[in-house]
C-alpha cells in the first residue's frame, strides 16, 4: 500500500474527523454526531470543503409523529391550515407550503410545531395580470417536508391530494369535538377571509363579513355546525358559478354574529395568521363602542 504524502490522521474537516489511511488516497472518516457515521473519503474531497458532515446530520429534524393522534390546539390548528392551504403529496411522501412572504412567520410558527429545522425557501413569482392589469407578485416562502409517515398520517386525518376537489370536514374518529374551533381558525387562516367596508362615512362603522372556502361537501357541514352552535343562518354559494369545482363559500355577516364566531375560534389560541387576528380586534373595538 502506497502511503500519502501528507499524513491526515486525527485532522478535523467539518464534523469529520478522520481516523486513518485506507489506500487509493482514501481515508476512513467518522462523524462527530451521535450516529458516530464512518465511511471514506479521497484527501482532495476533503480539504475541498465539500463534505462537512454525515447524511444523517443533513437531514432536517421532524417529528414524524406529530398527526399521529390530533389531541392538541396546536396540532389542530395545523391539521386546519394544511387542509387550507397546503398541499399533501400522500404518493410521494411529501408536504409542502407555499406562502406570499408577508405570512413568513405563519409558516415558521409550523415548522416550529412540527419539530422541523429544514431550511425555508424563497422564489419569485411572474406578476399577475386581471382583467388586462398588471399587478406585482410578492416573494413566495416556500416550506417542504419529505417524510412518508408524516404525509400519510396527514393523509389519514382528512389532508389528502386534491383536497380542494375531494376534501371532507374530519370525523370524530379522526378529529374530536372539542378541537373544531382550532383546526376551523386554522382553515379559516389558510382559506378564508375577514374582511370589512365602512357603511357608513359619517360615523365611520365598520360592516364586517366572514367567508370560508371549501368543498360543498365541507361548506354545508360549516353551514348547519355554525348556525347550531350560534343560532344564525350562514350563507352558502358555488365559488365560481361557471365552473364545475365543487367549491363552494360558506359566509357569515353580522357584527354580533360574527364576534360571537371569532371569540370561539380565538379561545385558547396560541397560534394564529396575524393579519386576521388584527381584523378580530378591530371587530371587537367596533362592537365595544
Amino acid at each position: 500500500m502506497a502511503l500519502p504524502k501528507e499524513d491526515l490522521t486525527g485532522m478535523k474537516f467539518g464534523k469529520w474527523t478522520v481516523i486513518e489511511y485506507v489506500d487509493n488516497g482514501e481515508w476512513l472518516i467518522e462523524c462527530d454526531c451521535e450516529n458516530k457515521t464512518r465511511r471514506t473519503h479521497k484527501t482532495s474531497t476533503l480539504k475541498s470543503g465539500l463534505t462537512k458532515s454525515c447524511v444523517v446530520c443533513n437531514r432536517a429534524k421532524l417529528d414524524e409523529n406529530y398527526f399521529d393522534t390530533i389531541d392538541t390546539e396546536e396540532k389542530a390548528y395545523v391539521l386546519g391550515f394544511l387542509c387550507a392551504d397546503g398541499c399533501n403529496y400522500e404518493k410521494e411522501g411529501r408536504v409542502k407550503i407555499d406562502l406570499q412572504i408577508d405570512d413568513l412567520a405563519i409558516i415558521e410558527k409550523i415548522q416550529k410545531c412540527l419539530g422541523h429545522d429544514g431550511n425555508i425557501k424563497f422564489y419569485e413569482q411572474p406578476n399577475k395580470i386581471f382583467d388586462g392589469k398588471e399587478y406585482p407578485a410578492k416573494t413566495q416562502a416556500r416550506l417542504v417536508i419529505n417524510n412518508r409517515h408524516l404525509s400519510e398520517q396527514l393523509a389519514d386525518k382528512g389532508c389528502i391530494a386534491h383536497k380542494s376537489k375531494y376534501f371532507k370536514f374530519p370525523n370524530e374518529n379522526q378529529l374530536p369535538e372539542y378541537l373544531y374551533n382550532h383546526f376551523i381558525r386554522g382553515y379559516l387562516d389558510g382559506n378564508g377571509s375577514i374582511v370589512y367596508w365602512i357603511d357608513n362615512p359619517r360615523t365611520g362603522h365598520k360592516k364586517f363579513s366572514v367567508s370560508i372556502t371549501s368543498t360543498i361537501d365541507s361548506a354545508k357541514f360549516l353551514q348547519k355546525y355554525i348556525g347550531d352552535n350560534f343560532n344564525c343562518k350562514p350563507d352558502v354559494r358555488s365559488r365560481f358559478k361557471d365552473r364545475d369545482n365543487n367549491n363552494a363559500s360558506v359566509s357569515l355577516c353580522g357584527n354580533r354574529v360574527i364576534e360571537r364566531f371569532l371569540n370561539w375560534i380565538y379561545k385558547d389560541s396560541t397560534i394564529h395568521l396575524e393579519r386576521k387576528h388584527n381584523k378580530y380586534l378591530e371587530l371587537l373595538e367596533m362592537n365595544n363602542k
